[in-house]
């Protein structure tokens, strides 16, 4: 599927974006996606800082509640939850920038919630940056 997406600006309008859907399959994160992770976290948030140290702990907290997209084969975005019970934190959201609207981020975080709901999570607190 295409759709194109129009930017208006005063008294021009700026080219059409075309942004093409893909097929996105949500998977596990593994201990061998965190290479790929961390670069793909540096750089949805424009930064030379490693975040892999991170993924590893949440990753060892919560080791079934942390996913990745997948694109034809490839890691393209990462989020993830540490469940408490009561409550679960949910971070760590990123998509690829050359990657980015083409609906990676909502497949990946409606199935961080759903998986948070099957475990009857009813608070979920977004670390978001």
């Amino acid at each position: 599927m295409r759709w194109i997406r129009r930017a208006v600006t005063r008294n021009s309008f700026r080219a059409a974006a075309f942004y093409s859907q893909v097929n996105t399959s949500i998977r596990a994160l593994a201990l061998s996606d965190l290479d790929e992770a961390d670069r793909i976290l540096s750089s949805a948030f424009r930064t030379s800082d490693s975040r892999r140290t991170e993924l590893q702990r949440y990753l060892a907290l919560q080791p079934n509640g942390w996913f990745a997209a997948e694109c034809d084969g490839k890691l393209t975005g990462t989020v993830g939850a540490v469940n408490f019970g009561e409550f679960a934190y949910l971070g760590m959201m990123a998509v690829d920038p050359p990657m980015q609207r083409r609906g990676i981020a909502r497949a990946l975080m409606q199935h961080a919630l759903a998986w948070l709901d099957a475990r009857a999570c009813s608070i979920v607190l977004l670390d978001a940056s």
